[in-house]
């Protein structure tokens, strides 16, 4: 089976994050495209993915819909700041694009979750939000436990967030994600991998 070929939208720490996927397991994923509008950044990833002479691999926006790159595109990643998800994913669905990997949060409000949803079932496309969480080894095997009966009647969840104090600081409160008028609340940005498990471990029991 040839390699899923990806169009990685965002070029910072998670969009570089996905990238390496592609160059860890070259067999499963290619980067073809790199949409960042920092030229810094998509100099530096394209030479990462070989990029670096093919012009028609590097945007600074999303390409229009004629233009040849989509031919070689079977996937999107979605890397881009909180608050921009939903209308690069819109415009993605209205370009035909059947795959796209969303990192979380999905959106910052239901109104947006609801909208790319809605638009997703409209053409028939996968939308994905990368919990990641729930397919380590570890969390598989909570959740079988849990499904098996052999904790019996779960009660009550007490999920600790050990986010430090270093990455609190830099990244809640005066990084990216330091206000929710730019982004959202900290349950949301941060602690959505951890609402994920436990709506994964129980099901309709939430």
């Amino acid at each position: 089976m040839d390699p899923v070929r990806l169009m990685v939208i965002g070029a910072g720490n998670h969009g570089t994050v996905y990238a390496r996927f592609a160059l860890d397991e070259p067999s499963r994923a290619k980067v073809v495209a790199i949409v960042d509008p920092n030229l810094s950044r998509l100099r530096i990833r394209s030479k990462e993915h070989d990029l670096c002479e093919n012009s028609k691999a590097l945007y600074k926006e999303v390409p229009a819909k004629d233009n040849e790159i989509w031919s070689q595109i079977d996937a999107v990643v979605v890397a881009t700041p909180d608050k921009t998800h939903c209308n690069i994913v819109l415009q993605l669905l209205e370009l035909g694009q059947k795959y796209i990997l969303v990192e979380k949060p999905m959106a910052t409000s239901e109104e947006d979750c609801r909208a790319m949803k809605m638009a997703a079932d409209e053409k028939g496309a996968v939308v994905s939000v990368c919990h990641v969480l729930r397919y380590t080894p570890l969390n598989l095997e909570v959740k079988r436990l849990i499904s098996s009966g052999e904790l019996g009647i779960i009660l009550s969840i007490q999920h600790t967030e050990p986010v430090g104090y270093y990455h609190f600081a830099h990244s809640f409160v005066r990084g990216n994600w330091r206000r929710t008028d730019e982004s959202s609340f900290s349950l949301l940005t941060k602690s959505c991998h951890d609402i994920d498990l436990i709506t994964f471990w129980m099901e309709d029991e939430v």
